[in-house]
């Protein structure tokens, strides 16, 4: 494979950017400020005593910014939920940073097709959230807040040809191919068990699992909506 579909990131709050022999460069924690939009206080009741600790986002679902990594580590990535600029359902924006110059480009609004929230999955999802918390499991659902739509993305990563993929938490299987401007180039379902690690915009390579539940490699060819 070249390097010109060569994928992948490493990224995210307190991450650091690494070259091809696996040294650290610089820290990324100067793209992503903590942005936690609720906290509330609960009491550990299987502590000593009663211990008050804090959990940050009582959302079930990630709501702070991320930052995502070039391949070549090159650019850098900062990508915010629609719920951290009061944005419309569906939407989220991304900024992209060269990690030569410093310089940041304007921010970029993309536009998903919005998913409501019905009663059934708000109380799955509250009931899978809550269990992370085992020991505050009642307050947890006392305080968290699930929004009336999903957000516009779940897993987020930079691959080749300067794409960003992303997968959405009402359509888990499925990935979205979204450019630089913010166009949606076109949406794929893949089998469930697969995992992409390398893209461009006409071939994608990544791991499924098998009958036996052996993790093999494939690759498939990438049809526009047109074709």
């Amino acid at each position: 494979m070249g390097g010109d579909v060569g994928a992948g990131s490493r990224g995210g709050q307190g991450r650091a950017l690494f070259d091809k022999t696996g040294a650290k460069i610089r820290s990324l924690d100067f793209l992503v400020p903590s942005l936690p939009l609720h906290t509330f206080p609960l009491r550990d009741r299987g502590a000593p005593g009663t211990v008050a600790r804090d959990i940050l986002g009582v959302s079930p679902f990630r709501v702070s910014a991320r930052s995502l990594m070039s391949a070549d580590g090159t650019n850098a990535m900062v990508i915010e939920p629609g719920a951290l600029f009061d944005a419309p359902p569906g939407q989220f924006r991304f900024r992209r940073i060269s990690l030569t110059t410093f310089q940041t480009a304007a921010p970029v609004t993309v536009s998903m097709p919005p998913h409501r929230i019905t009663s059934t999955e708000r109380d799955s999802i509250l009931d899978d959230a809550a269990r992370k918390y085992p020991r505050v499991e009642a307050d947890y659902k006392r305080n968290a807040r699930v929004p009336e739509h999903y957000p516009a993305y779940d897993q987020a990563t930079l691959m080749g040809d300067n794409l960003l993929w992303i997968t959405e938490y009402a359509i888990p299987n499925a990935w979205t191919m979204i450019d630089m401007s913010g166009r949606i180039l076109v949406r794929m379902q893949f089998p469930r068990t697969f995992v992409p690690f390398a893209a461009s915009r006409t071939q994608v390579w990544g791991t499924l699992k098998d009958r036996d539940d052996v993790q093999i490699i494939v690759r498939y060819r990438i049809l526009s909506e047109r074709q």
